[in-house]
């Protein structure tokens, strides 16, 4: 039973050093190989009722902002952000406000020209305003590119590493 007990506390102690080191690895790959950059929008939507829609108009802009306009109930409008880049790159999206619940997004990568969607989904009528942000992060040398092509194509592994940075941002910020 002992010998049992043993083996375990064994395997148990070398799987937590092995995600720890993976973790902090991955987290100092992060931090002296790759670049970020960030990039807000804000944005704002008008959520009509069904009776207010027969009169109403559409708003398009065309400036730094997102701004969806008036949209009627349970409509859907689509807003593009076009970037490229002469080298592999992820873009990650993320937003504030009233609004966040109902905008949909992905996460991109690639390289050269790429119009990202950011899709707001009308269902209460209201105003709602927030911020769109986007992080774009490119590599600062050859180790950064392998890695950022690592990232890229095994990207369920890397979202430890991810929030784990992030998480850690938001703490020093705090401090």
């Amino acid at each position: 039973m002992e010998l049992e007990l043993d083996r375990r506390m064994k395997a148990l102690t070398l799987f937590v050093i092995l995600v720890l080191a993976t973790t902090i690895t991955t987290y100092a790959l992060d931090n002296h190989t790759l670049n970020y950059q960030e990039q807000g929008f804000e944005s704002n939507v008008t959520v009509l009722n069904e009776t207010e829609v027969e009169n109403t108009s559409l708003g398009i802009d065309v400036g730094g902002k997102l701004k969806y306009g008036n949209l009627p109930q349970e409509t859907n409008a689509t807003k593009f952000i076009e970037v490229n880049s002469s080298e592999k790159v992820i873009v990650n999206i993320d937003s504030s406000g009233n609004m966040s619940d109902s905008l949909h997004y992905e996460r991109q990568y690639f390289k050269g020209y790429n119009r990202i969607e950011v899709e707001y989904r009308a269902k209460e009528p209201g105003n709602y305003t927030g911020d769109i942000e986007l992080e774009i992060v490119t590599s600062d040398n050859l180790i950064g590119d392998y890695w950022i092509r690592f990232r890229g194509d095994y990207w369920p592994f890397s979202q430890v590493a991810e929030n784990f940075r992030t998480n850690y941002q938001q703490l020093r910020h705090r401090f």
